[in-house]
């Protein structure tokens, strides 16, 4: 057994309690690296950390003080193996001191509703080479990843409708507003054609489709492109950090603030002179 592991767990897999009636899936996936040899059979350039055929053993290590870290309670394994008429004999002790699991290439799955592999799937997540959450995924460390398949699963869906609704939404643009549009992303649409301009909207869509919901849903869009146009044609212009239409009228020393007064109501003419100043 190892000893000393220290893991930081996912919120979320920690709070997951032991249910014979629902069926969990988890999958263990081995973590892959990059690879200096990029070809035909190996377009990623990356290589899994356990090569084909060779079988892994992980078992249950040792915390700093020498206990078995099982991730479970005396009281939570009782709970839990009363429902596996295959081990219900077994001691606490025993069971984490005989337990093991063996993982390949292709990786493996523990349903979450059978005892024996909760219990399992609860120990791993002390063990070192595991990780049980992307966000702290270090290829460099990590052999293996957990990854819940139902949220995996449900997050895919939701980037899915996202993604279904910004191409719907991109489908209702006007042409101009189109070439606008690429200006929230600092791009220059002046030049360009109307297919050009949506090709590249589109491959923004596609990289990050939420970030394209959340520019298009934001109620100062408009604001904020127009006054990126009024800069570029320097009827504002920034001095001493900041932004001034004219000799003596701030608007603020940040785009956000600049925005947000053009916004008020009290500054709604001047807005619409400058757009006019545009157009002229």
């Amino acid at each position: 057994m190892l000893k000393g592991a220290i893991v930081k767990l996912n919120e979320e897999l920690k709070e997951i309690k032991y249910n014979s009636n629902k069926k969990t899936v988890v999958r263990i996936d081995v973590v892959e690296v990059p690879n200096s040899t990029r070809d035909i059979n190996n377009p990623s350039g990356k290589t899994k950390k356990i090569l084909p055929g060779v079988l892994k053993t992980l078992a249950p290590v040792l915390d700093r003080s020498g206990r078995i870290a099982t991730g479970a309670s005396p009281d939570e394994y009782k709970s839990v193996i009363e429902h596996d008429p295959f081990s219900s004999e077994e001691s606490y002790g025993d069971f984490y001191r005989n337990s093991f699991i063996k993982i390949g290439a292709a990786g493996q799955e523990l349903d979450l509703s059978v005892p024996r592999e909760f219990l399992i799937w609860k120990y791993l997540q002390f063990h070192p080479e595991v990780c049980s959450d992307i966000k702290l995924l270090n290829p460099s460390k990590h052999t293996y990843i957990m990854i819940d398949k139902e949220k995996e699963a449900t997050e895919k869906l939701s980037v899915m409708d996202i993604k279904v609704e910004a191409f719907t939404l991109v489908g209702e643009m006007s042409e101009e507003s189109v070439k606008d549009f690429l200006i929230l992303y600092g791009r220059n649409s002046d030049g360009i054609s109307y297919k050009e301009a949506k090709s590249l909207l589109l491959e923004y869509i596609e990289s990050n489709p939420k970030k394209f919901v959340t520019y298009f849903k934001d109620s100062t869009r408009e604001y904020k492109i127009n006054f990126k146009k009024l800069l570029k044609a320097k009827v504002l212009e920034k001095r001493g950090g900041v932004y001034y239409y004219g000799e003596d009228v701030s608007l603020g020393a940040t785009p956000e603030q600049a925005v947000e007064n053009l916004r008020k109501t009290e500054n709604q003419e001047l807005y619409i002179n400058l757009l006019q100043i545009l157009e002229d």
